[in-house]
């Protein structure tokens, strides 16, 4: 056993570090006890929690950390049929950026499929440079997804020289992520390119 406690962000509260602790370590049967034991927090703090402590903002650890938490907590709380939490984490379709990043990437995938490879990239390219000043496991999801797709659109359009560069964007998301998947499509994707 580790003989050193475990140092966590000074705004994190007990009941925080157990429930999103127990979320990023995945020990899903401590999960459910724990939110009937911390329910009436939860109910009373959730909407603070739901945006991340200054002091933990551009630490990318903790930053992964506190989001898979929240959102996780959210998660479990909606597979119990209360959908509060997770709707006030998604927020405003219109206003939230996740929500519309998927509108768009769903759009140019069909851009896509139809053979229009110019629309795919006008609907693409706006996500990429927004997601250039931002960061998070949502960036860190959909950015290599967008560069795939556009990878996807350039050689479509016969633009060789930019799918390569594209598509290994994405194999390099998809590395810094670990996303097995991710890297497995886009070192085939590549392969096929050349």
């Amino acid at each position: 056993m580790w003989p050193f406690k475990k140092t966590y962000p000074s705004s994190l509260s007990k009941i925080q570090i157990d429930l999103f602790g127990a979320i990023n370590d995945g020990k899903v049967k401590a999960i459910l006890p724990m939110i009937n034991k911390y329910n009436v927090v939860v109910k009373s703090e959730f909407e603070k929690w739901a945006k991340v402590p200054i002091d933990i903002r551009g630490n990318e650890k903790w930053e992964k950390w506190y989001m898979n938490g929240i959102i996780g907590l959210a998660d479990v709380y909606k597979q119990c049929g209360f959908n509060d939490y997770f709707d006030l984490l998604m927020g405003d379709g219109n206003k939230n950026p996740i929500a519309t990043w998927e509108k768009l990437l769903a759009e140019a995938n069909i851009a896509l499929n139809e053979n229009k490879p110019g629309v795919a990239l006008v609907l693409l390219k706006p996500i990429v440079e927004e997601m250039k000043i931002l960061r998070g496991s949502a960036v860190d999801k959909y950015l290599p997804i967008c560069h795939g797709m556009i990878g996807a659109a350039y050689l479509k359009m016969g633009n060789i020289e930019g799918s390569l560069e594209e598509t290994k964007m994405a194999l390099e998301g998809c590395i810094h992520n670990d996303d097995k998947e991710g890297i497995e499509i886009y070192a085939n994707s590549l392969k096929a390119i050349k």
